[in-house]
């Protein structure tokens, strides 16, 4: 019984340190100049669609994607339009790849008012 308390209490911690993590990770793990982030829909300022140059290669994952109002079923995502004209959307986690060089844009799928941010790496 002992034992398994341990293993418990182990797990437990485990679990919040891996939680930690990714905020951490959310946060300062990209820096700004490693980042796309874009805003769409909020009442007296203008949309921002971020873009960047990026080569073939290059992983790109969606760190953040802002529900509003604030519902999980909404849709939120990233949406990657790259120059060469290819489109890929990206749920919070999602990872892809580049496929060429060129410019990349990030818009932001769901309800409006919405934010997202990208990392690249």
């Amino acid at each position: 019984m002992r034992i398994q308390r341990c293993v418990l209490r182990s797990l437990l911690l485990l679990h919040v340190c891996m939680a930690l993590a990714v905020v951490w990770a959310q946060d300062r793990g990209f820096p700004p100049e490693s980042r796309l982030t874009s805003r769409q829909g909020y009442s007296g300022q203008e949309d921002v669609i971020d873009h960047k140059s990026v080569s073939k290669g290059t992983h790109l994952l969606c760190l953040q994607v802002e529900h509003h109002p604030k519902q999980t079923d909404d849709g939120a995502a990233c949406f990657l339009r790259f120059q060469n004209g290819d489109k890929h959307t990206l749920k919070f986690g999602e990872t892809m790849q580049a496929n060429s060089d060129g410019e990349v844009y990030l818009e932001c799928l769901g309800d409006k008012p919405t934010k997202c941010t990208a990392g690249l790496y």
